[in-house]
């Protein structure tokens, strides 16, 4: 009886044991796979950074890339940071800023969803070139205007160039779709959701700079940042975010 007892014991515990290993292989896959609108979405990103990315982690992959890769923080800006000296980005010298948020409501102001109290990350990346001509920096950063690219204007002079990357109405996967659907319920975004876009990129080109710098270069990947959150957040293990 006793001998009995112990073996069911034994067994309670090894298949409580088992549930457990598979409930975190599947959490595990989950994590592993929260990242990927960036691609699914064929939104740009900055290196092989992605949006969302907490500090440690961004800051792990940029040095990984650059050798010469250290960052200070941007004294009176929440939560910028800049490369402490010039790095080679696509063959250019450029200084690097870097902009992390601690929660979506930062970079989405008008969301009324629980999603903007979601622990955000990468948001935003900004590069400073000092290039005199103006055709080098577009073919240096052809790939990331793509062929969808639209002029800035500034009093009628062509400034620039925008490529607004992934459009909202355009999400053709169902489930980001929805997905994204919940984080804007309700809000300003809904109601204006035909100019929302999740990622956009340009280059415009500076006059007068008071740091000599010729060309400022924005990847701007809020929404995706946002929406990769949103799934993070719902990745609970022993109630643990």
């Amino acid at each position: 009886m006793k001998t009995s007892k112990k073996v069911l014991a034994i067994g309670s515990v090894l298949v409580f044991v088992l549930i457990g290993i598979i409930c975190f292989a599947f959490y595990m896959v989950d994590v592993n796979n929260s990242n990927y609108h960036t691609d699914e979405l064929d939104g740009v990103r900055f290196s092989k950074t992605d949006w969302g990315m907490d500090l440690g982690d961004t800051v792990s992959v940029l040095k990984s890339e650059y050798d010469d890769f250290s960052y200070t923080y941007i004294s009176g800006v929440m939560g910028g940071y800049q490369t402490s000296n010039n790095i080679k980005v696509n063959g250019l010298d450029a200084k690097v800023e870097f902009y992390v948020s601690g929660n979506s409501q930062y970079v989405m102001p008008y969301l009324t969803s629980n999603a903007k109290d979601d622990s955000l990350g990468l948001y935003k990346v900004v590069l400073y070139l000092n290039e005199k001509d103006d055709k080098t920096v577009y073919k240096a950063f052809d790939k990331e205007l793509g062929n969808n690219k639209v002029e800035i204007k500034k009093d009628d002079k062509v400034i620039g160039y925008k490529s607004d990357k992934v459009k909202y109405t355009d999400i053709k996967n169902k489930e980001i779709y929805e997905e994204f659907s919940k984080i804007i319920e309700n809000s300003m975004y809904e109601k204006d959701k035909d100019n929302l876009y999740l990622n956009s990129f340009s280059i415009e080109k500076l006059e007068n700079d008071k740091n000599g710098y010729t060309h400022k270069v924005t990847y701007d990947g809020s929404g995706l940042a946002v929406l990769n959150a949103r799934q993070k957040s719902k990745l609970k293990l022993f109630g643990r975010r």
